[in-house]
């Protein structure tokens, strides 16, 4: 599979209620692809998988732990996942997310990058409001599992998985992926997370 057909994938996924797929959007699926293919081609070890999107991050900008503000701000070198001038930003005044700030924040222009996803790739929202978070359902993880996966056989380099908070890990855990876990950078554990990601960008299991 390659990612053109990986990403196609996820915007002709069945409706689900209460949850926004950001990739019916043409904008977004061109941001997920650009983002994936510049990934590919520095090979990660590492692939960090929070729970789902949120809705002033990759809902809005299609890449995962990412948010409008550091799309548009890029990379200052070449290697730099989002140096791409191919992204599109959608908004007049870019979203920012404390999660993608905390994040991005370590993976500097130095950085050795991990690939970055959620177990469950869409944004689950509370009824009747885009602009809210709400915990997606085993059920509905479960049907969306598979993409977890075909990630994984897109990215054959991926050597670690890191499991960003205690609900990624449990569904990992479930679908029979092994990973380390790391605390999620919401609720107080930004210096946890922050601390822990350091030593993924700067020490990679195995580099040549």
């Amino acid at each position: 599979m390659s990612i053109e057909q990986f990403v196609f994938k996820l915007s002709s996924a069945p409706e689900m209620p209460n949850v926004y797929n950001p990739y019916t959007d043409t904008a977004k699926a061109q941001n997920l692809s650009v983002y994936l293919s510049h990934m590919l081609t520095l090979n990660p070890k590492h692939v960090l998988i929070g729970e789902a999107p949120g809705h002033r991050g990759c809902r809005w900008s299609g890449v995962p732990f990412t948010d409008e503000f550091h799309l548009a701000a890029g990379g200052y070198v070449d290697s730099h996942p989002l140096s791409s001038t191919q992204y599109n930003i959608i908004s007049a005044t870019p979203h920012k997310e404390s999660s993608a700030s905390t994040i991005w924040s370590v993976l500097t222009d130095e950085s050795y990058f991990p690939l970055l996803w959620n177990i469950f790739p869409f944004h689950p929202h509370k009824p009747g409001n885009h602009d809210t978070n709400r915990t997606p359902t085993k059920e509905e993880i479960l049907s969306q599992s598979y993409f977890v996966i075909e990630l994984l056989q897109l990215f054959p380099s991926v050597e670690t998985v890191f499991a960003l908070g205690k609900q990624a890990e449990n569904r990992l855990y479930n679908m029979g992926i092994s990973s380390d876990y790391i605390r999620h950078p919401a609720r107080g554990g930004a210096a946890e997370c922050k601390a822990k990601l350091r030593e993924i960008a700067y020490k990679p299991t195995t580099q040549t």
